[in-house]
């Protein structure tokens, strides 16, 4: 059996993404991505949880084509690999955080263009008529 390391997620862009310059030359995209998901009261009713996601993007293909079209807001569908990295924090404690990493020919975005509200007035969206992907 093959080990599968791949996350799929659809949510709205958290905050405008931030493009970083790294030490060693070459970008990094990151942003947080907000994921809802629906449960049932004991009394019945919905209730909406929003998860968040930490993305990043170490693809400069990608970068170039979504640093200037990407927005805080926007619907979006990203496909990664999940990773947990370690690290000193001011303090010099060792801190994780997991991320969804978006790597050269190992993740894609595609942009969701119809947002739709459902009866419940939680955001949602209907079957997609069109989308626009990146991969590089």
């Amino acid at each position: 059996m093959e080990h599968v390391n791949r996350i799929e997620l659809s949510g709205y862009i958290g905050s405008d993404p931030e493009v970083r310059t790294m030490q060693r030359g070459g970008q990094v995209m990151t942003f947080s991505l907000g994921t809802k998901d629906s449960y049932s009261t004991s009394d019945g009713q919905t209730k909406w949880s929003t998860e968040w996601h930490n993305i990043v993007i170490r693809n400069q293909g990608l970068i170039d084509r979504l640093k200037n079209e990407l927005k805080k807001g926007d619907f979006i569908g990203v496909v990664g690999k999940c990773e947990t990295r370690k690290y000193p924090n001011k303090n010099k404690e060792m801190v994780s955080r997991t991320e969804v990493v978006l790597r050269p020919y190992r993740g894609s975005v595609c942009r969701h263009y119809i947002p739709v509200k459902y009866s419940n007035d939680q955001e949602g969206v209907e079957p997609l008529k069109h989308k626009e992907e990146a991969t590089a």
